[in-house]
């Protein structure tokens, strides 16, 4: 029997489960306590921490070939990936769904976007509501990247919201590699297609929702006493993407040249971010992260390349195992063709590229063993 009310979750692995944590706590703030925290890590490989309550690791219950999947993508792939299935799963419980990114934080209580859901089956956030101006190239990144922020949606149970899901999941288990010069960048530029494909879905250009460092120009955030609004709009959450967690940094995200002083009322955008890198900053040390290490990036005692997941995740078939990172046959063979890593991999902004020459000679020299 489904409860009556909205479901809102989350999708992180340890690195980042002090960001889902404040997260929690701004839903809380809201009266929101429906919220669900999934990890992907493996839970013997977890450090000990006071938050083992409040979040649940995935396991085959929830995604049947996690650990293929887990090998195929790098953590970003991975963690959205996910996101479609997961929905899936909580719309057995719910009749609405929102997800955030774990770098979000919430100052409202959703009530828009809850409105919405009884009109529409599907609502999405826009990067822009309108034109960049005064830039070299204008809306490439929308190209590049996507014109949705997949940092949040939000669906309810409709039949057509569950048939753009199970679209949108098919997409995401297939092709959810960060390879934009092959048109992809994981779940985002799909959703592009869903508005052709699927109706009942809301673009809600609303200047209070996914506020973050790439809209930040073109809006202008005040304090009252009882709200905050941006550009008259209330705000609802902030996407703190690629966030430097340094009260002292001038910029807004290690992705981005936009500093505070290029921003109207720029001594607002500092306070609201130095709040919300202060609350992240007393969860962080509680988390023990020192030796931390993302369990799915190793191989035995060395580290996947992206070579190698892409050749991996191309050709699952030719290995047939339930998990890859126990298999010998495919240990042999990375090691045989120096398809792993002594230091870890760096974690790649812009994209991840791999040559497609190269995976065409790694399959035939499989197919000769």
């Amino acid at each position: 029997m489904k409860k009556d009310k909205t479901g809102y979750f989350t999708v992180t692995n340890y690195g980042y489960l002090y960001k889902a944590i404040a997260l929690k706590n701004s839903l809380k703030r809201q009266g929101i306590d429906s919220f669900t925290i999934f990890m992907f890590d493996d839970s013997h490989e977890i450090p000990e921490n006071p938050y083992e309550q409040d979040y649940i690791v995935i396991n085959e219950s929830h995604h049947v070939d996690y650990l293929n999947f887990a090998f195929k993508y790098d953590v970003v792939e991975y963690t959205t990936s996910l996101k479609p299935t997961l929905t899936l799963k909580l719309l057995k419980e719910y009749d609405k769904v929102i997800f955030l990114d774990p770098d979000t934080y919430v100052y409202s209580s959703f009530e828009k976007v809850n409105n919405l859901l009884d009109e529409y089956d599907i609502v999405l956030t826009p990067h822009y509501i309108k034109p960049l101006e005064n830039v070299k190239y204008p809306d490439l990144n929308s190209l590049k990247y996507g014109s949705f922020n997949l940092g949040f949606f939000a669906v309810n149970s409709s039949t057509n919201a569950i048939n753009f899901l199970k679209w949108w999941e098919k997409r995401c288990l297939d092709q959810c590699y960060f390879e934009t010069h092959n048109g992809l960048s994981t779940d985002q530029k799909w959703v592009v297609l869903a508005n052709v494909y699927f109706d009942g879905i809301k673009t809600l250009k609303d200047y209070g929702h996914n506020v973050s460092y790439w809209n930040s120009i073109q809006r202008e955030i005040t304090i009252s006493e009882k709200e905050i609004r941006v550009n008259g709009d209330k705000l609802d959450f902030i996407h703190f993407s690629s966030l430097i967690e340094r009260i002292d940094s001038p910029l807004l995200s290690s992705r981005s040249n936009v500093e505070y002083s290029n921003l109207n009322n720029p001594s607002v955008w500092k306070k609201i971010y130095s709040e919300y890198i202060d609350e992240v900053n007393q969860i962080k040390p509680q988390l023990n992260l020192f030796n931390y290490q993302y369990s799915y990036d190793r191989l035995g005692s060395r580290y996947l390349t992206y070579t190698l997941r892409r050749f991996y995740g191309e050709n699952m078939g030719l290995f047939n195992t339930s998990n890859p990172f126990q298999c010998q046959e495919l240990i042999t063979f990375a090691k045989k063709h120096r398809l792993t890593s002594k230091t870890p991999i760096p974690q790649r902004l812009n994209e991840n590229k791999v040559s497609s020459k190269k995976l065409n000679l790694l399959v035939n020299a499989y197919r000769l063993i």
